[in-house]
């Protein structure tokens, strides 16, 4: 954050630098006491695997070693959540007097031992009686991912900050107080909606208890965790007097909030500048990056942690770097009102050219989740429910995108191949399934099973990405984020960077999947641009241009299904020598079990590689060891499964030998291509 203070005759002084460090000073509110100080409060965040690519995140070979159970930006998971659904995200308050000489903070806590996450939203008010109040909102978090936000007041007095006051019936979302000075304190006005009174009643269903009475979603019964507009309610809170002595702090020196790791993979490749381009069929293309796949507060499937609509706007703006993006927040959870308002916002924070949101949200039916994604159209999209009669299917839901032209729309369905909601591919649409999410950063990889980055909970046979394909459809493959604050992409070839040239882009499958910023694949064959369908007869020329953050391992092509021909680099092995890519898997325990072990290859070498597993802790030439747990999550979400990759080289007598708790293997290198080993 930064200040500037305007002077007695106009003129505005230099910027001065509040904050500094990693984290995000977010939220700021000014107020001026009788004596002519100004404060500033605010909040500060840190938000940990800030834009990295999630829990299956390579890790650099330099910090082989770290703790491989600490899943970048995710606390542990607890009996029956994954860690994916708890974002590792933390918050405090901070108010100071802002001095010619430097900044002051008073004695004292705010909001001591209270929850202020995703943010407090702090807003100051002096008094006529030199008094100081702040307002917050105070998380408060119960059973099975059901929460509210509470308003807390605390007076500035002589001795610093008082304790907090709670306001009774303030339960609502986070909502920013709004206070006004009084004769001796202040008047705070707020938003409530009750939805502590339904938080304790909640029972069954996907956001709660079934509420008759509120008949949105085309006049269906829609679902308990939706809360209301609510009601405006006040409070007056008393002033302490006129602050006492504060102690100023060095001069100049700005407030420094440090705890944040950076995980962004592309802030390292700032040499990255050109846009890349290409022509197809004489039109030129440009890649643009985007995200259709994004939860803010209004889902109600994790614990409250997810940012409000704006402040995850912003986020998408400034750390993201996202050149168009949808919020997709679960209509189950969406009341008409928030469904408009999430229109809204996205119209307010579009600048054709610069930053492109669409309309969407996620339909989360128990046949697979699928994220409805809207074109250039007006505001007053249908939104549909996957409880709602008629919109209970996939089929359903495409006959009711159906009944609106004018709102032309894709859906894209979502972590297939998993044990919770994997997609069921009896469900095709010519129309509306155009794309496929095959990777996601809150998750992993689910392109097919046994593939590289495969998430943990990847364990349904016959329902991955791959498994579509083969089974007829025809679809382009994205990545997006989903929960958290990690960041993977749609890379999109459009004409320009505006509604209908992105969504056209999407329509037409000219797209690609990419875990982090600034990779890239352009991929043709027989002259035929990704996303087109043509038919060929002889011999097919196929063409690829890809990029990494690194050096690339390999190229792949598939047909049905099946790999026919792989590119290699020359790694300029002895004469004799093989290089064979092995994946170790494990899991699908019912009880928690212990994977760890290690992989030696005697006779031959492991390969070196800049990036390793997450679960690899030590590797030299000879061999690699692993740290790797799984556990099972219950009925919903099932056992773990695990793996690490690593590509072993020597001649066809070298062995590799394989040790865990669970098995120990030898087996010939020269075995290997031909069989699977278990």
């Amino acid at each position: 954050m930064v200040v500037r203070q305007r002077a007695a005759d106009g003129t505005l002084d230099e910027p001065r630098v509040v904050t500094s460090g990693s984290d995000y000073a977010l939220h700021p509110s000014l107020a001026v006491t009788t004596g002519g100080s100004l404060w500033c409060a605010f909040d500060v965040l840190t938000v940990q695997g800030h834009g990295g690519s999630g829990p299956t995140r390579l890790r650099p070979a330099d910090s082989v070693g770290a703790d491989p159970t600490q899943i970048e930006g995710m606390r542990l998971a607890g009996e029956f959540v994954p860690p994916e659904l708890r974002p590792d995200i933390s918050a405090h308050l901070r108010a100071v007097r802002i001095d010619p000489r430097g900044f002051a903070e008073p004695a004292g806590v705010l909001a001591p031992h209270l929850d202020v996450v995703p943010g407090g939203l702090p807003r100051l008010c002096a008094d006529p009686s030199g008094g100081l109040t702040i307002a917050y909102r105070v998380h408060r978090r119960l059973p099975l991912m059901t929460y509210y936000w509470e308003v807390a007041t605390q007076a500035l007095g002589p001795a610093g900050w008082e304790p907090p006051v709670t306001i009774h019936g303030s339960d609502g979302t986070l909502e920013e107080p709004a206070v006004a000075a009084l004769s001796d304190g202040a008047l705070v006005a707020l938003q409530s909606d009750g939805r502590l009174e339904r938080g304790l009643a909640w029972t069954e269903g996907f956001g709660g208890r079934a509420c008759p009475d509120l008949l949105e979603h085309h006049g269906q019964v829609v679902w308990h965790g939706m809360q209301r507009t609510g009601t405006i309610r006040s409070a007056a809170v008393q002033s302490a007097g006129p602050p006492g002595s504060v102690a100023v702090g060095a001069a100049g020196t700005a407030l420094h909030n440090d705890d944040r790791l950076e995980s962004r993979a592309w802030t390292s490749n700032k040499g990255q500048t050109q846009r890349y381009r290409t022509t197809a069929q004489s039109t030129e293309y440009t890649v643009y990056w985007g995200d259709l796949h994004r939860h803010s507060l209004i889902s109600r499937c994790t614990a409250g942690d997810e940012p409000t609509l704006e402040d995850f706007y912003r986020y998408s703006w400034d750390v993201c770097e996202y050149d168009f993006w949808a919020v997709t927040d679960h209509s189950e959870n969406s009341t008409d009102y928030q469904w408009w308002s999430i229109q809204k916002i996205a119209d307010l924070f579009r600048v054709d050219g610069r930053f492109v949101p669409l309309y969407g949200f996620e339909w989360t039916g128990l046949m697979g989740h699928q994220n409805v994604i809207y074109g250039d159209v007006a505001r007053g999209a249908p939104i549909f429910s996957s409880y709602a009669a008629g919109s209970d299917t996939p089929a359903g839901l495409w006959e009711g995108l159906a009944q609106y032209p004018a709102h032309p729309a894709i859906t894209i369905p979502h972590h297939p191949g998993s044990a919770m909601v994997p997609y069921d591919w009896d469900y095709g649409s010519e129309q509306f399934l155009r794309l496929a999410e095959v990777f996601q950063a809150c998750r992993g990889n689910y392109e097919d099973d046994g593939c590289f980055r495969q998430y943990s909970d990847g364990t349904r046979p016959g329902t991955f990405v791959l498994d579509g394909l083969r089974r007829g459809q025809r679809f382009g493959l994205i990545a997006s984020s989903d929960h958290g604050h990690g960041a993977s992409y749609v890379g999109a070839y459009a004409e320009r960077l505006d509604r209908a040239s992105v969504f056209e882009a999407l329509q037409a499958r000219r797209v690609f999947a990419a875990t982090t910023r600034d990779v890239l694949v352009d991929f043709r064959v027989g002259g035929a641009f990704m996303g087109e369908e043509v038919s060929l007869s002889g011999p097919r020329v196929v063409e690829v241009f890809a990029r990494g953050y690194c050096e690339l391992a390999r190229v792949d092509v598939l047909r049905d299904g099946v790999t026919v021909h792989s590119a290699v680099p020359d790694l300029d092995l002895p004469e004799g020598w093989l290089a064979l890519p092995l994946r170790m898997e494990w899991g699908q325990s019912p009880v928690q079990a212990d994977w760890s072990g290690r992989l030696q290859v005697d006779g031959g070498d492991v390969v070196a590689t800049s990036y390793w597993s997450p679960e690899i802790v030590a590797a030299d030439r000879h061999s690699v060891r692993w740290v790797a747990q799984t556990k099972s999550f219950g009925e919903s979400y099932g056992s773990q499964r695990g793996g690490v990759e690593v590509t072993v080289a020597g001649p066809a007598d070298a062995v590799v030998h394989v040790v865990t708790p669970q098995a120990t293997l030898r087996v010939p290198l020269g075995e290997l291509p031909d069989r699977v080993v278990g």
